[in-house]
């Protein structure tokens, strides 16, 4: 087995890029209709990936970007009958054969939903898949859901 301790955070991530296909959008349920590449879908091919190059991937902190009427901190509000969950996530690379070898990135994330305990997986499902696939270059075919004329 071969061994990538010699390869600096950069090298290993950038190898780990390689490794990672164009996606196919496929349609997952007759409820959405428009196809998309699922977060499940970025993490079958980026798992092994970091495993081969060791590369841990982590959530380092979140920090709520919502006050309440008093000034408190929250994640969470209901705005016309809906929750809306936000808040921003520090991400962390750490090569594992060098620990103190780090990048880190903060990313805002923003979910709805109508039942409130639904709101943050909408949010981090949502943020962490657009930045895996930015930062990996991740092909996913086809046209943007989210991009309307």
């Amino acid at each position: 087995m071969k061994s990538y301790n010699h390869l600096n955070l950069q090298q290993k991530l950038w190898k780990v890029r390689k490794r990672i296909p164009a996606l196919v959008k496929r349609r997952y349920s007759e409820e959405v209709d428009y196809e998309f590449v699922k977060i499940d879908d970025i993490y079958k091919f980026l798992t092994p990936a970091l495993n081969k190059y060791g590369v841990n991937f982590e959530i380092l902190e979140e920090t709520p970007t919502k006050q309440d009427t008093n000034g408190n901190p929250v994640y969470l509000v209901q705005e016309n009958g809906c929750w809306i969950y936000e808040s921003d996530l520090l991400v962390g690379w750490v090569n594992a054969d060098r620990p103190e070898e780090q990048e880190t990135a903060c990313i805002h994330a923003v979910g709805t939903h109508e039942m409130p305990e639904k709101a943050k997986g909408t949010a981090w499902t949502y943020v962490i898949k657009y930045y895996l696939s930015n930062k990996f270059n991740i092909n996913q075919g086809g046209d943007d859901a989210d991009f309307h004329d």
